[in-house]
């Protein structure tokens, strides 16, 4: 009885300084219950005890999925240094794989991946923030080579097993990748290497994110960067062989530049890399998005990408109702592939358009291009 009488003491106490707080902040024009948010520092990998120490137990397994739950706007920052890269065995010529969620987590020479499940977000109407921070050691890490850093992929959702990583519920998604690394992406899934022994692997599914966002731009699914070794790697996507993207709203993978008074002055455009290797025709590497603003499109291999547009069960492709804003080129064949990557892409709106072109030679055009109301194509 004497805890149970503690345990109300304090939690009177507490709502009374709640109330106190919430009383003021009325009182001075300064309370808005919606920017109530959390902060969690430290990275996910699907196992569960490791994560319920970040998220402070929001994780629960069931089957083979965790599932997390937020009730607030969420933000997660994982931070990794280039000694810590090192001990995984990454130097500037022994690649790693380096994401703040990971299923299995971090791997390199000296880091085989740990256990992996399905992972399950559900942000009840909130917003997720990931910081992704990445020191490669430029400078540090081999001093007789001043300008290398540690050979890394980094991104701040990184899938690359046969499972799934779901997000449903969520409001504005950030993804903020912060990293002197050699390959940067805002997401990316599957294998980069050319499959060997993850073929095996690979057979129980598919490396596959879901972000289940509403449509129209201020639930879009925004990507930053900043800070890689070379500009042309850092790219808003990287999917490769297996992986599946599929973004049910908005993505927005460009950076604006403003002056002191607002007005953007320049914009960055990240482009959309979907490279299937090895010639694969059921694995194929598949980019799924309703609208948003993207740069140019670097398609290898059998690969597939539908941008503002969708297939029916007979195969017949029709445009949706999104705005695309996309300035690049599109590349739907690479120099080594037997191959075609298929591009569908719908401008069908008065704000649309695309300023770019299709790369010439026998069959390198988009497959389905739809220019309607007013939308233009640049």
């Amino acid at each position: 009885m004497c805890g149970n009488w503690v345990a109300k003491n304090k939690k009177r106490k507490w709502q009374k300084h709640l109330a106190a707080a919430v009383t003021l902040g009325l009182l001075c024009g300064l309370y808005q219950p919606n920017l109530l948010a959390a902060e969690y520092n430290g990275k996910l990998t699907s196992n569960i005890a490791s994560d319920n120490l970040v998220v402070d137990g929001k994780a629960s397994l069931e089957g083979n999925t965790v599932k997390y739950n937020f009730t607030e706007d969420t933000t997660i920052t994982n931070s990794y240094s280039w000694q810590e890269l090192a001990a995984l065995g990454i130097t500037a010529d022994n690649q790693g794989y380096i994401g703040t969620i990971q299923p299995g987590g971090p791997t390199g020479p000296k880091a085989s991946s740990g256990e992996y499940h399905n992972m399950l977000f559900d942000l009840n109407g909130h917003d997720f923030t990931v910081n992704h921070i990445v020191d490669t050691g430029i400078g540090q890490l081999d001093p007789a080579r001043p300008s290398a850093g540690a050979y890394i992929s980094s991104t701040p959702l990184y899938i690359a097993k046969p499972v799934s990583m779901t997000f449903d519920n969520i409001g504005k998604m950030t993804l903020n990748n912060q990293s002197t690394g050699y390959y940067l992406a805002g997401i990316y899934a599957g294998y980069y290497r050319g499959l060997n022994t993850e073929e095996l692997e690979l057979a129980a599914g598919r490396p596959t994110i879901v972000i289940n966002n509403d449509s129209g731009w201020e639930n879009a699914v925004k990507v930053t960067a900043g800070g890689g070794q070379y500009s042309e790697n850092i790219t808003g996507i990287k999917i490769f062989n297996c992986g599946e993207l599929l973004i049910k709203g908005y993505a927005d993978f460009a950076k604006d530049t403003k002056d002191a008074d607002g007005k953007v002055v320049s914009t960055k455009y990240y482009g959309l890399d979907v490279n299937t290797m090895g010639n694969r025709v059921n694995t194929s590497a598949h980019f799924a998005v309703g609208g948003g603003r993207w740069g140019q499109i670097y398609g290898y291999g059998n690969s597939l990408l539908e941008l503002n547009t969708k297939k029916d069960a007979d195969g017949n492709v029709t445009a949706t109702n999104n705005d695309v804003r996309m300035v690049g080129d599109i590349e739907t064949k690479g120099s080594y592939s037997k191959d075609i990557t298929t591009v569908n892409l719908g401008l069908t709106t008065q704000d649309s358009f695309w300023q770019g072109a299709a790369y010439s030679g026998s069959g390198n055009q988009v497959a389905h291009l739809f220019v309607q109301n007013a939308a233009s194509w640049i």
